[in-house]
């Protein structure tokens, strides 16, 4: 793979921007560039097809669904005001940091707060294996989808 195509290949099949910087760097900074840009792609599509999923799955069952009860998920839009007041770096650096454990220790303790042992020895290997499995063909897909496209 050409350093172009391992940024690409980088930036779409890997889940974590820090994964992402840290697989495409020994390859240099072409691939690097590369891999940063596709997978900030990624990430600004987020917002958009959140709002879409959540428009598509409120209609599930229903004739049709007034503008104005469009079920959106507020959120997305303090995300979208935090990552801008960043980008422009609008807050003290120590108040960034902070916030930023503060949030990686919040939603540490929300994923665990349903998890439930019981419920995850009776799952057993299955949703691991599913994980692995999903990674293989994310992979596939990935370098598929660079060769059809001849990139």
């Amino acid at each position: 793979m050409s350093p172009y195509e391992f940024g690409i290949f980088s930036g779409a099949t890997l889940h974590e921007l820090a994964h992402v910087i840290a697989a495409a760097a020994p390859d240099g900074q072409t691939s690097s560039d590369i891999a940063i840009v596709v997978k900030l792609g990624r990430v600004a599509f987020l917002a958009p097809v959140a709002i879409i999923f959540g428009w598509v799955y409120a209609r599930q069952g229903q004739q049709a669904i007034a503008l104005t009860r469009l079920p959106i998920p507020w959120f997305i839009f303090g995300f979208l005001i935090m990552a801008g007041c960043n980008t422009y770096q609008l807050f003290p650096g120590n108040l960034v940091v902070f916030l930023s454990s503060a949030s990686i220790f919040l939603l540490t303790m929300a994923m665990g707060m349903n998890v439930k042992l019981s419920e995850l020895k009776r799952a057993g290997y299955t949703p691991a294996v599913i994980g692995f499995i999903g990674s293989i063909l994310l992979s596939i897909f990935g370098r598929l989808l660079i060769w059809l496209l001849h990139i």
